[in-house]
Protein backbone atom coordinates (compact mmCIF):
# COMPACT_ATOMS: atom_id res chain seq x y z
CA UNK A 1 0.00 0.00 0.00
CA UNK A 2 3.02 2.34 1.10
CA UNK A 3 4.04 2.10 -2.55
CA UNK A 4 0.69 3.29 -4.57
CA UNK A 5 0.86 6.25 -2.03
CA UNK A 6 4.44 7.02 -2.93
CA UNK A 7 3.14 6.67 -6.34
CA UNK A 8 0.52 8.96 -6.08
CA UNK A 9 2.59 11.77 -4.01
CA UNK A 10 5.48 11.50 -6.47
CA UNK A 11 3.03 12.37 -9.32
CA UNK A 12 1.70 15.36 -7.42
CA UNK A 13 4.84 16.65 -6.75
CA UNK A 14 5.81 16.47 -10.74
CA UNK A 15 3.12 18.07 -11.27
CA UNK A 16 3.60 21.07 -9.05
CA UNK A 17 7.58 20.88 -10.41
CA UNK A 18 7.04 21.16 -13.90
CA UNK A 19 4.15 23.97 -13.50
CA UNK A 20 6.65 26.08 -11.34
CA UNK A 21 7.95 27.80 -14.34
CA UNK A 22 4.47 29.69 -14.93
CA UNK A 23 5.74 32.08 -11.91
CA UNK A 24 7.61 33.42 -14.85
CA UNK A 25 5.06 35.32 -16.90
CA UNK A 26 6.54 35.28 -20.99
CA UNK A 27 7.85 38.97 -21.89
CA UNK A 28 5.58 41.11 -24.30
CA UNK A 29 8.05 43.44 -25.20
CA UNK A 30 11.26 43.21 -28.41
CA UNK A 31 14.14 45.14 -28.52
CA UNK A 32 15.49 47.00 -25.55
CA UNK A 33 12.47 47.16 -23.88
CA UNK A 34 12.65 43.33 -23.44
CA UNK A 35 15.88 43.74 -22.12
CA UNK A 36 14.55 46.11 -19.34
CA UNK A 37 11.55 43.57 -18.36
CA UNK A 38 13.29 40.59 -17.97
CA UNK A 39 15.61 42.71 -15.76
CA UNK A 40 12.40 44.35 -13.90
CA UNK A 41 11.07 40.22 -13.49
CA UNK A 42 13.94 39.40 -11.19
CA UNK A 43 11.30 39.17 -8.22
CA UNK A 44 9.42 36.06 -10.44
CA UNK A 45 13.14 34.55 -11.15
CA UNK A 46 14.02 34.23 -7.48
CA UNK A 47 11.20 33.00 -6.40
CA UNK A 48 10.80 30.38 -9.29
CA UNK A 49 14.91 28.92 -8.60
CA UNK A 50 13.55 28.80 -4.52
CA UNK A 51 10.31 27.74 -5.13
CA UNK A 52 11.86 24.48 -7.22
CA UNK A 53 14.64 24.03 -4.31
CA UNK A 54 11.36 24.42 -1.90
CA UNK A 55 9.51 21.69 -3.34
CA UNK A 56 12.25 19.39 -4.67
CA UNK A 57 13.65 19.12 -0.76
CA UNK A 58 9.58 18.57 -0.09
CA UNK A 59 9.86 15.83 -2.51
CA UNK A 60 13.31 14.13 -1.54
CA UNK A 61 11.89 14.39 2.07
CA UNK A 62 8.74 12.67 1.06
CA UNK A 63 10.46 10.06 -0.77
CA UNK A 64 12.74 9.59 1.71
CA UNK A 65 10.07 8.97 4.23
CA UNK A 66 8.14 6.16 2.49
CA UNK A 67 11.13 4.45 1.85
CA UNK A 68 11.26 3.11 5.22
CA UNK A 69 7.14 2.89 5.55
CA UNK A 70 6.04 -0.53 5.36
CA UNK A 71 2.13 -0.53 6.39
CA UNK A 72 0.34 2.55 5.78
CA UNK A 73 -2.75 3.29 7.74
CA UNK A 74 -5.82 5.69 7.31
CA UNK A 75 -4.02 8.69 9.36
CA UNK A 76 -1.19 8.07 7.50
CA UNK A 77 -2.95 8.20 4.15
CA UNK A 78 -4.82 11.22 5.60
CA UNK A 79 -1.71 13.23 6.70
CA UNK A 80 0.10 12.81 3.50
CA UNK A 81 -3.26 14.03 1.47
CA UNK A 82 -2.94 16.97 4.03
CA UNK A 83 0.50 17.23 2.76
CA UNK A 84 -0.46 17.25 -1.02
CA UNK A 85 -2.76 19.83 -0.40
CA UNK A 86 -0.15 22.17 1.11
CA UNK A 87 2.16 21.42 -1.64
CA UNK A 88 -0.72 22.36 -4.39
CA UNK A 89 -1.47 25.89 -2.21
CA UNK A 90 2.48 26.17 -2.13
CA UNK A 91 2.56 26.38 -5.79
CA UNK A 92 0.22 29.23 -6.06
CA UNK A 93 0.94 31.13 -3.44
CA UNK A 94 5.08 30.70 -5.34
CA UNK A 95 3.14 32.38 -7.94
CA UNK A 96 1.53 35.05 -5.94
CA UNK A 97 4.54 36.33 -4.15
CA UNK A 98 6.54 36.75 -7.52
CA UNK A 99 4.36 39.19 -8.65
CA UNK A 100 3.73 41.27 -5.68
CA UNK A 101 8.04 40.62 -4.37
CA UNK A 102 8.38 44.53 -5.19
CA UNK A 103 5.30 45.70 -3.99
CA UNK A 104 5.83 46.99 -0.77
CA UNK A 105 2.75 46.37 1.97
CA UNK A 106 1.43 43.26 -0.99
CA UNK A 107 4.63 41.62 -0.41
CA UNK A 108 4.39 41.23 3.28
CA UNK A 109 1.20 39.55 2.91
CA UNK A 110 1.97 37.66 0.17
CA UNK A 111 5.74 36.63 1.91
CA UNK A 112 3.18 35.15 5.35
CA UNK A 113 1.55 33.17 3.08
CA UNK A 114 4.31 31.79 1.43
CA UNK A 115 5.53 31.44 4.97
CA UNK A 116 2.69 29.98 6.79
CA UNK A 117 2.04 27.48 3.75
CA UNK A 118 5.44 26.39 4.40
CA UNK A 119 5.49 25.81 7.91
CA UNK A 120 2.66 24.03 7.41
CA UNK A 121 4.20 21.82 5.48
CA UNK A 122 6.72 21.06 8.12
CA UNK A 123 4.43 20.50 10.82
CA UNK A 124 2.21 17.75 9.01
CA UNK A 125 5.83 16.05 7.69
CA UNK A 126 6.42 16.14 11.57
CA UNK A 127 3.04 14.85 12.22
CA UNK A 128 3.23 12.09 9.51
CA UNK A 129 6.96 11.06 11.19
CA UNK A 130 5.31 11.02 15.04
CA UNK A 131 2.71 8.99 13.93
CA UNK A 132 4.90 6.34 12.40
CA UNK A 133 7.56 6.50 15.27
CA UNK A 134 4.94 5.97 17.47
CA UNK A 135 3.84 2.79 15.79
CA UNK A 136 6.97 1.24 15.74
CA UNK A 137 7.65 2.64 19.46
CA UNK A 138 4.81 -0.17 20.29
CA UNK A 139 6.48 -3.15 18.87
CA UNK A 140 10.42 -1.88 19.34
CA UNK A 141 10.70 0.39 22.82
CA UNK A 142 13.91 1.40 22.05
CA UNK A 143 14.59 4.43 19.82
CA UNK A 144 16.47 3.80 16.54
CA UNK A 145 19.02 5.57 14.92
CA UNK A 146 16.82 6.92 12.29
CA UNK A 147 14.68 7.98 14.83
CA UNK A 148 17.32 9.69 16.92
CA UNK A 149 19.19 10.82 14.11
CA UNK A 150 15.97 12.29 12.85
CA UNK A 151 15.82 14.75 15.79
CA UNK A 152 18.33 17.24 14.96
CA UNK A 153 16.97 18.18 11.45
CA UNK A 154 13.05 18.26 13.49
CA UNK A 155 14.43 20.63 15.98
CA UNK A 156 16.40 22.77 13.58
CA UNK A 157 12.74 22.86 11.98
CA UNK A 158 11.09 23.72 14.98
CA UNK A 159 12.73 26.83 15.61
CA UNK A 160 13.67 28.04 11.67
CA UNK A 161 10.26 28.13 10.48
CA UNK A 162 8.57 30.11 12.90
CA UNK A 163 11.68 32.70 12.63
CA UNK A 164 11.79 32.28 8.82
CA UNK A 165 8.26 33.33 8.91
CA UNK A 166 8.73 36.31 11.27
CA UNK A 167 11.45 37.72 9.02
CA UNK A 168 8.78 38.39 6.60
CA UNK A 169 7.43 40.84 8.20
CA UNK A 170 10.55 42.95 8.20
CA UNK A 171 12.45 41.24 4.05
CA UNK A 172 10.04 39.05 2.24
CA UNK A 173 13.03 38.47 -0.11
CA UNK A 174 15.59 37.62 3.43
CA UNK A 175 12.84 35.40 4.29
CA UNK A 176 12.55 33.33 0.88
CA UNK A 177 16.11 33.04 0.98
CA UNK A 178 16.26 31.55 4.19
CA UNK A 179 13.13 28.94 3.19
CA UNK A 180 15.57 28.37 0.18
CA UNK A 181 18.22 27.60 2.33
CA UNK A 182 16.40 25.26 4.52
CA UNK A 183 15.41 23.79 1.55
CA UNK A 184 18.84 22.74 0.57
CA UNK A 185 19.89 21.84 4.53
CA UNK A 186 16.69 19.15 4.58
CA UNK A 187 17.52 18.29 1.06
CA UNK A 188 20.97 16.83 2.08
CA UNK A 189 19.36 15.75 5.52
CA UNK A 190 16.54 14.59 4.51
CA UNK A 191 13.81 13.36 8.08
CA UNK A 192 13.47 9.41 7.42
CA UNK A 193 10.77 7.14 8.73
CA UNK A 194 11.58 4.83 11.24
CA UNK A 195 13.07 1.49 9.66
CA UNK A 196 10.46 -1.43 9.98
CA UNK A 197 7.12 1.08 10.25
Amino acid sequence: MSKRIEAFTDRAFAFAFALLILVIPPPEETGHNLTETLVHQWSSYLTYVVGLVVIGAMWINNHAFFTEVRRTDRTLTLLNLLLLMVVSALFWSTGFLAGRLREGQYATYAALLYGVLVTIHALVHTAMWRHVTRRVALSHPKPSPAEESNRVPLTVGFVAYPAALALSLFSPVAMLVTYGLLAVYYALNPVSAPRGA
